[in-house]
């Protein structure tokens, strides 16, 4: 076997989400923050999200994370999380991955029965409480980084849709929020493919309407998802909410997503459907659920943000060893717009 760069992948999926954690092979570059080191790893070393995302090693409904040595001095661990077309600052179903993963194979120390860890991203820390019993990490959540809306209500012009009214907020990525009812979506799993493919538009077009630059970091200036938001119910005493959130190039997000779950409190929250400390639970395509809630109010530089909290589990799928041979033509990968549909 004659691979280079020979990289060790553990598979994880959080809710029906698959976040691979990268445990060896990669060092992450030299940095002043978590966020510095995200954009440095983005500038030179790219070629890694080419060679593990893309075919023939990787696959369209993956993401991969990069478990680093923390910056900041209260984290126990770094995180930097890569996407197909993307290295967004935070993503709550990859970090469910990724802490399950370093303490299921011991990279962390595991006690039972809560862990407490503090992880280092991009977006900034995020506190995480790790429920776990007989050497497995049963179930995750964490607070997250402050969570805000952006644009209440605004139209947006999509090609081939017409004028649609949309809502941005930022809950570690920044997502564009539409109703799923009132595009005549239910969010079956039927509706995958038409939802990824009206999805794009929207993202693309709100993108470049509606300007959304992070009020601390003007470095996160970018819409990176469409949120597909079904409606708010009452099950069991408990407000519930099924959602789609559409993964660029093409992709629905198996789990109900942890920054699509924030970003949606903190809409919720403005618009006064969802108060501090009651509890929400947030659907996936494929019903898997994100327990969630508000803990607290703050702000971000004059800006009215919720702190938020996302639990749900994940569970490890294996363990893989990747690399190209020195006469492979293919090294970082290639892309066919058959499966990768936007391409």
């Amino acid at each position: 076997m004659r691979l280079q760069q020979v990289i060790t992948v553990i598979g994880v999926h959080a809710e029906g989400e698959v976040g691979r954690v990268i445990t060896g092979g990669v060092i992450a570059p030299r940095a002043g923050s978590m966020f510095e080191c995200q954009q440095a790893l983005q500038r030179d070393q790219d070629w890694l999200r080419g060679m593990l995302l893309s075919d023939p090693r990787g696959s369209v409904n993956a993401a991969v994370n990069l478990v680093t040595p923390p910056i900041a001095a209260e984290a126990d661990v770094g995180l930097i999380v890569i996407e197909a077309d993307y290295y967004p600052p935070m993503s709550g179903s990859n970090l469910m991955c990724t802490v399950t993963a370093v303490l299921e194979t011991g990279m962390l120390p595991m006690i039972e029965p809560v862990t407490f860890l503090c992880v280092d991203t991009p977006a900034g820390l995020v506190r995480v409480k790790a429920e776990c019993a007989g050497g497995k990490c049963r179930r995750v959540s964490f607070s997250n980084v402050p969570s805000f809306v952006l644009h209440r209500e605004k139209p947006v012009e999509v090609p081939g849709l017409g004028t649609i009214v949309v809502d941005v907020a930022y809950g570690g990525m920044i997502y564009v929020i539409v109703s799923s009812e009132g595009l005549g979506f239910t969010l079956a799993r039927s509706d995958a493919r038409s939802l990824v493919e009206m999805g794009e538009r929207i993202k693309q077009a709100a993108a470049e309407q509606l300007p959304s630059v992070h009020p601390a970091n003007p470095g996160i200036h970018t819409i990176n998802q469409t949120l597909f938001a079904g409606p708010l119910s009452v099950q069991d005493g408990i407000k519930s909410a099924k959602n789609a959130v559409v993964v660029s190039p093409g992709r629905i997000d198996r789990s109900p997503c942890g920054t699509g779950s924030s970003a949606r409190m903190a809409l919720m929250h403005a618009r006064g459907e969802l108060a501090v400390g009651e509890p929400f639970k947030h659907y996936s395509i494929l019903d898997t659920v994100f327990e969630c809630g508000i803990e607290a109010t703050t702000t971000v530089c004059d800006v009215e943000a919720v702190v938020t909290n996302v639990g749900g589990r994940a569970w490890l799928t294996g363990v893989s060893y990747y690399g190209a041979d020195p006469e492979d033509p293919f090294p970082n990968g290639y892309r066919l717009n058959d499966t990768w549909l936007s391409c």
